[in-house]
């Protein structure tokens, strides 16, 4: 769980359990993933229910992730 791909694009759920999951978890928070799932039916199933902790916590992540998405992107056409 602790791979680099987590710790870029990952959010770590704190509070998993008051979440109604059963393991330590993790969100994927790069674009390419969050722009699939435009629609509620894209979604397999509702496991459990985040924090206003993890809510914030992701939130941030989500942001955090979009802006380095950002950078590299304008890098890239700048060709730095």
């Amino acid at each position: 769980m602790q791979n680099k791909l987590n710790q870029k694009y990952g959010y770590k759920i704190k509070d998993w359990k008051a979440a109604g999951l059963d393991k330590p978890s993790i969100i994927k928070c790069n674009t390419q993933d969050v722009y699939k799932l435009q629609e509620p039916i894209h979604l397999f199933k509702k496991i459990g229910k985040l924090t206003t902790r993890d809510l914030e916590g992701l939130l941030v992540k989500h942001i955090k992730v979009r802006f380095f998405e950002y950078r590299k992107r304008k890098e890239n056409e700048y060709g730095k």
